[in-house]
């Protein structure tokens, strides 16, 4: 599922380490080189006002910010992955090796949820993230995104 929305070009590696702040306003940048300031300025602060509401670090140093914007008209996704890891303000307070920035128009509701709950299962897993921390091109980083499972996760039933 994760091809149809990562692009090769929206692979950054090495990022120079920064505060997580600087680095969304990087990233942001980085995945509208191609519109108006307007709409840009509109993105980064949909990502900016969910990252203060609440971090988007989880568990097993990866973040996943997001943000819904009105002016953008299909999901898209971008992937950093850090040479030194950086403070993300995770809910396990270990710094972070990798984003997933998912930007979404505000009516893709559902679609949007499931991009984001697919992240975080496929890089729950172990040997992806080992693999990840390997991977020195953007070419080999893509293949192993698309190529990686989604974990399966049982629901307990209600009775």
């Amino acid at each position: 599922m994760l091809e149809k929305y990562l692009k090769k070009e929206n692979i950054i590696l090495g990022l120079p380490p920064k505060n997580k702040w600087q680095i969304l306003e990087i990233l942001t940048r980085i995945y509208c080189k191609n519109v108006p300031d307007k709409v840009k300025d509109e993105i980064f602060l949909s990502v900016l006002s969910r990252e203060i509401k609440l971090s988007t670090g989880l568990s097993g140093s990866v973040a996943i910010p997001h943000g819904r914007c009105k002016l953008v008209n299909e999901i898209g996704l971008l992937f950093c992955k850090f040479d030194t890891p950086i403070d993300w303000e995770s809910i396990d307070n270990q710094k972070t090796n990798f984003v997933f920035l998912v930007i979404s128009p505000e009516e893709a509701t559902d679609e949007y949820l499931k991009l984001l709950s697919d992240i975080s299962k496929m890089i729950s897993r172990k040997v992806l993230k080992k693999a990840l921390l390997s991977a020195k091109t953007k070419e080999q980083v893509y293949k192993l995104i698309i190529n990686a499972k989604i974990r399966k996760t049982k629901r307990k039933k209600i009775i």
